[in-house]
């Protein structure tokens, strides 16, 4: 598959900080580390090292043990790959009896991410983010909480579990059943409407993240690169895959009314029986509106479609949902969240 620089999936995970056995001064522990190891989410078949090198870290700790109130620790830090772990320079170190609160996401490149109030009154961070009409980009983020206590070892590493804050499109085209003598051809397939600027809000308690689409957003058009080849038959125990090259990536939100479009161009075909020779009959564009659905963070919606070259019409099935992007490996020690 392509490779994305983009990342996410959503619901945040509290994972666990590493425990690296060293009893220290009560005042003074062993630097903060971000485990080589960290937990993350793919959205590419390639493994998480080699597509991302970097990621910005914001951390907080409370000002004295048990308190409620939080001083900033490390502020849009770059994580960096650094050989075979992950390396930052502005170095802080754990201490005993405190709370540790650690946010991350990727890429790094995202710009005007900061601390945020949510709706509710709650802590959290604000990401800005805005769709290219390739809809190739993602967002990955993810949250972590350590607390130290005197007589325990103090953590060595922090593991951030990386997972999709975007929503993933992708179509399955099938050409009418009627239709099993003829040639369909899908030559491209367009979306518009599309809201393409929007931020998210985040804090460590994830029921409380949304999107929020900004007020100078606008609706694009979407032209991902198709498969070519003949469609199949919309037959019962057919196989039907999925046209495009690699699915879209979305900002999470509604679809209402009729606000979003879906265009197919096609070649239609007419075989000789004997001779198997194709004729063109006709080439033309087919429109038809996303039925209303809310494509969700972290989720991914397979749309099943067939194609009436008679009626030039596309009939919707209901959408195949999931969350994440497909399957959770183990690898080495390390989940790996497809």
């Amino acid at each position: 598959m392509k490779k994305f620089i983009t990342i996410l999936n959503f619901v945040l995970v509290f994972v666990s900080c590493g425990r690296g056995g060293l009893d220290l001064e009560p005042e003074q522990g062993p630097p903060i580390a971000f485990d080589e190891l960290t937990t993350r989410a793919i959205i590419t078949d390639d493994n998480f090292e080699s597509v991302v090198t970097e990621f910005g870290v914001w951390a907080e700790v409370n000002t004295t043990a048990g308190a409620s109130d939080f001083t900033d620790l490390l502020t849009n830090e770059r994580v960096y790959k650094n050989g075979a772990s992950w390396k930052y320079d502005n170095v802080r170190y754990w201490m005993y009896d405190r709370t540790f609160n650690f946010f991350a996401y990727w890429p790094y490149t995202v710009t005007g991410v900061e601390k945020a109030t949510l709706t509710g009154n709650h802590p959290g961070y604000k990401v800005p983010f805005t769709m290219t009409d390739a809809a190739d980009r993602e967002l990955l983020f993810a949250h972590n909480t350590c607390v130290t206590e005197t007589g325990q070892a103090l953590p060595g590493a922090v593991n951030m579990n990386f997972e999709h804050a975007l929503s993933q499109l992708n179509f399955k085209v099938a050409k009418n059943s009627a239709n099993v003598n003829n040639r369909v051809i899908l030559n491209k397939l367009v979306l518009s409407g599309v809201k393409n600027k929007a931020n998210y809000y985040t804090t460590r308690d994830s029921d409380s993240d949304y999107w929020e689409i900004a007020a100078d957003a606008s609706a694009i058009e979407l032209y991902p690169a198709v498969k070519s080849g003949e469609l199949s038959a919309n037959t019962p125990g057919g196989t039907i895959s999925p046209v495009l090259q690699n699915p879209l990536l979305v900002i999470p939100q509604q679809v209402v009314g009729n606000t979003m479009l879906l265009s197919i161009e096609y070649s239609f075909y007419d075989v000789d029986p004997e001779t198997h020779v194709a004729t063109l009959l006709f080439k033309t564009t087919v429109n038809k509106h996303i039925p209303a659905i809310t494509w969700e963070q972290g989720k991914s919606y397979m749309y099943n479609l067939t194609l009436d070259p008679v009626d030039n019409d596309i009939l919707f099935g209901t959408p195949t949902i999931a969350s994440g992007w497909g399957t959770s490996v183990q690898t080495g020690g390390t989940l790996i969240i497809r």
